[in-house]
């Protein structure tokens, strides 16, 4: 960098107490270019610890993130703390867009950790989403009923 001093450090070294200093970039690390902060981050799939670059533990059924510097569950599990654990799936359940929880199928609806069936009540229909329903015209709801 340039201190206006009339000198400047070449890309890798920084200025330390009126000279230039190589950065001592650690086993599986990359210069920034930067010669302020660290100047280095550690490669995809490695993380910072004391001044290194470790590999990241990536539990079972997971993968690394896009970035690389994170792990996602694979689908069809849920992480919980440092693991990914393999969803349950209730009867009459299947798995979300994204594969990291359950929902009903049509006809029935979330209850606690199950899928009951949709009771419905005289004059109603399910709705368009399959999990809830709706009073047939001319009807409209009241409570657990549809009343005129």
């Amino acid at each position: 960098s340039d201190y206006g001093l009339g000198w400047e450090c070449g890309r890798g070294y920084r200025a330390t107490n009126g000279s230039c200093t190589i950065i001592a970039i650690p086993a599986n690390a990359y210069s920034t270019g930067n010669s302020r902060g660290k100047g280095w981050e550690c490669v995809r799939g490695y993380e910072e610890a004391d001044s290194l670059c470790v590999k990241m533990a990536i539990p079972a059924n997971a993968y690394l993130g896009r970035q690389g510097t994170n792990w996602l569950c694979e689908r069809g599990y849920q992480k919980t703390a440092d693991q990914c654990l393999a969803i349950q799936l209730p009867a009459n359940a299947y798995l979300n867009d994204n594969g990291d929880d359950w929902l009903c199928g049509r006809g029935h609806q979330k209850q606690e950790q199950s899928c009951a069936f949709i009771i419905l009540p005289e004059n109603a229909h399910l709705n368009s989403s399959g999990s809830s329903w709706d009073c047939d015209k001319p009807y409209r709801r009241s409570g657990n009923q549809c009343i005129r």
